[in-house]
């Protein structure tokens, strides 16, 4: 229906290519994006106007004689085709291309991930799968876990908290992105497939430059040690503990807790899917030593034990209240997973004065 000029990956005027076509996530238009080898962007949007189509110049951070060029390529290519949405997407076929697949894992041995898989049958009623992330232009660095709908009980799910914008699924640039990191974003917009640390160590890396300021670590829960302070202190440590409960645990709260509940962190399986998703992911861009600047987590080791404890469960609440939230809101509205770092930069402030006012008040 588009003589064949509309093919993604194809060059559509001269140096650059279509990137990609994707729903808008408000609106009842079609964004077009094309990038060249620089991977700039020229964005256009169309949209019904009465019995046609029109092309409206939507974003460009490339020349204006490339925009206006694309812009009329793609009327003309348009002309004809019906002014209705659905059916232009259906012509392009713009849920065909950089499909997320998900395979099983080869043979793998971890004692430690093999005690959660089993503890989420026990409560949820469902194996979890280990398995390797791809598109057809890439795939992650290492293994990841996909933790299934339960068919009993009640799990906690991160995505009430802080669900994936639509874009991360809908949006080219971020599936590709999330995939490398070893992520899918299901329709409910929660992460249904996360990344094993290994995986998302190498994947954060090369995406971004350098290691995470916090590295996930899956770990055995220590009922006796366990606490928001002992948290905190790994926290300061730059690791972020994944706990793993113990069978017995899981069985009992099988026995005891109402179906309808769900059991609430650290004490739940599949904590892994929660970790990755609220915590690791939304912060794996951010700059330590930035962050380091402004937030004094010297001070917490310098005070005396009593106020160094107070603190830490201070801590504990900083890092899943204020410093995950400012993170998340910026991934809400960046257009490019790389446009993080600046917005959170301006973030910085005002984390710095509620770290002061949380955290080291007296």
């Amino acid at each position: 229906m588009t003589n064949n000029v509309l093919v993604i990956d194809r060059e559509l005027v001269r140096g650059w290519k279509l990137y990609d076509v994707h729903a808008h996530e408000e609106r009842p238009t079609l964004r077009f994006e094309l990038t060249d080898e620089r991977d700039r962007i020229v964005e256009l949007e169309v949209c019904p106007a009465g019995e046609r189509l029109a092309v409206e110049w939507h974003r460009s951070s490339a020349d204006t004689q490339a925009a206006q060029a694309a812009r009329a390529l793609l009327e003309e290519a348009l002309k004809g085709l019906p002014a209705e949405i659905g059916r232009v997407a259906d012509a392009i076929g713009i849920d065909g291309h950089a499909r997320v697949q998900v395979r099983d894992a080869t043979a793998w041995r971890d004692p430690l991930l093999l005690k959660d898989f089993r503890a989420y049958r026990l409560l949820y009623g469902r194996w979890p799968r280990r398995v390797r992330v791809s598109t057809a232009e890439s795939k992650a660095f290492g293994d990841s876990v996909e933790y299934p709908e339960p068919v009993r009980g009640t799990r906690s799910s991160a995505a009430t908290l802080y669900p994936f914008p639509r874009r991360f699924r809908t949006r080219r640039r971020f599936r590709e992105y999330l995939a490398k990191l070893g992520f899918v974003v299901a329709a409910d917009d929660r992460a249904c497939v996360v990344p094993l640390p290994e995986t998302f160590l190498e994947g954060a890396t090369a995406l971004t430059g350098r290691v995470p300021a916090w590295m996930p670590s899956i770990e055995p829960l220590d009922l006796w040690r366990r606490s928001a302070r002992s948290w905190a202190r790994r926290v300061t440590r730059g690791v972020l503990p994944v706990s793993v409960p113990p069978p017995a645990l899981t069985g009992l709260f099988r026995l005891l807790w109402p179906a309808r509940r769900p059991v609430q962190p650290p004490f739940a399986p599949g904590m892994l899917a929660h970790d990755m998703s609220l915590h690791a992911f939304a912060v794996h861009r951010v700059r330590f030593e930035a962050l380091e600047s402004v937030v004094d987590l010297e001070s917490l080791r310098r005070a005396s034990f009593r106020t160094r404890r107070r603190r830490l469960y201070r801590l504990a609440d900083w890092f899943e209240g204020p410093l995950t939230r400012a993170a998340w809101d910026v991934w809400q509205h960046v257009d490019r997973p790389e446009a993080f770092d600046a917005p959170f930069a301006a973030k910085l402030p005002s984390l710095a004065r509620s770290f002061a006012d949380d955290v080291l008040a007296s």
